[in-house]
């Protein structure tokens, strides 16, 4: 699954993201393989009669890499230092899940728990009530509700939602996986520089973060909705944001 996800990330043809991010995923992804073949294989080496050394392929041909003939005490070491390298690679994987896009490992979690149970077609409803609101729809990202902001988070860039996308099939500018991107990308810099001293530049429109001829190339079809593996719905973000041109 590494390797594979290596050559797709790699191909410069299916369009994925390349970033130092994924990058450091990759390596440590990479370094927990290996320290755990290290380490089943140090153990085969030593313990003729392990229950597992029949079917542990790679574990056996690791335990290759060890003499027999160590001393205990140098194989006591060498243990103890690869258990301690494993360890700190783990925490430093741990640690570095809010920096990465690993983090989908997390966020995609907590929004398929929390994800909406009624039907994909059921948008958000509006108070035409009330009196003090200046528009209706998502102009900016603080329009929209907690669960919309945690299924942002949530994109694992996979493109199954642009590649059931009829209207991105047909060579419209719709491309549902940028979209959501769009908007994650704007929660982050609405978090880290809040108003920026200027509320406008926030605004998708305005600032062209969001265009109306992707917008408006949605048939609202839901194909994305029940394409997406993390329960992300993007026909719901879509219409927040034709509700604000239109409302």
């Amino acid at each position: 699954g590494l390797a594979m996800g290596i050559v797709r990330r790699s191909d410069k043809n299916t369009k994925f993201a390349h970033s130092t991010g994924y990058t450091l995923v990759y390596i440590f992804l990479f370094l927990l393989v290996i320290q755990g073949f290290l380490l089943q294989g140090f153990r085969l080496a030593f313990d003729g009669n392990a229950p597992d050394k029949t079917w542990a392929f790679f574990g056996t041909l690791f335990s290759f890499l060890y003499p027999k003939d160590m001393n205990p005490q140098t194989a006591n070491q060498i243990y103890t230092g690869l258990w301690y390298f494993h360890m700190l690679t783990t925490m430093g994987f741990i640690a570095s899940l809010p920096y990465t896009r690993a983090m989908h490992i997390v966020t995609s979690i907590l929004n398929l728990y929390t994800l909406r149970l009624e039907p994909t077609v059921m948008l958000a409803k509006m108070n035409f009530e009330d009196e003090h609101a200046e528009y209706f729809g998502a102009r900016s990202i603080t329009d929209f509700s907690w669960k919309d902001l945690l299924s942002f988070d949530s994109c694992t860039e996979c493109r199954r939602c642009t590649d059931i996308c009829p209207a991105n099939a047909v060579g419209k500018p719709l491309d549902p996986r940028e979209v959501i991107l769009k908007m994650r990308d704007s929660m982050l810099v609405e978090s880290q520089f809040p108003k920026n001293g200027n509320k406008e530049t926030t605004y998708f429109y305005e600032n062209e973060k969001i265009t109306h001829d992707e917008i408006w190339a949605c048939t609202n079809c839901g194909g994305c909705v029940n394409e997406c593996p993390v329960g992300i719905d993007q026909l719901r973000a879509i219409m927040q944001l034709k509700r604000y041109q239109t409302l």
